[in-house]
């Protein structure tokens, strides 16, 4: 057995538990609040990977804010998979827009045969 996995049991991500944190502090940014409480074991640059990754979230909302403000009773979770990123109602329109630009130009191809 490998020395650093120890007892450890490997689970494929999918498989892996979320990991959920409460914020007890009164008020700390979430970086400091990460490395200092909730992902001890973890560096500094593993823990801005995972924000930046959209591995964090607070109180069900993904972040990537490293100095994103907590009060006390946040709910802070690391998550097994990265949480996908939010569509802006521009983008939904954009892609609107290149669908119809991509239907017409179908029809406009069907056309010249």
């Amino acid at each position: 057995m490998n020395k650093k996995q120890g007892n450890k049991v490997n689970l494929p991500r999918k498989l892996r538990p979320n990991h959920n944190y409460t914020v007890a502090q009164e008020e700390i940014k979430l970086l400091d609040y990460l490395i200092t409480d909730a992902l001890k074991e973890k560096s500094r640059t593993t823990v801005k990977q995972l924000l930046h990754d959209r591995f964090i979230s607070v109180n069900g909302t993904a972040t990537t804010k490293f100095d994103l403000e907590l009060k006390k009773g946040d709910k802070v979770t690391l998550h097994a998979l990265p949480l996908p990123t939010e569509l802006s109602s521009c983008s939904i329109v954009l892609i609107r827009i290149v669908r119809v630009i991509s239907l017409w130009q179908r029809v406009v191809s069907f056309k010249k045969r």
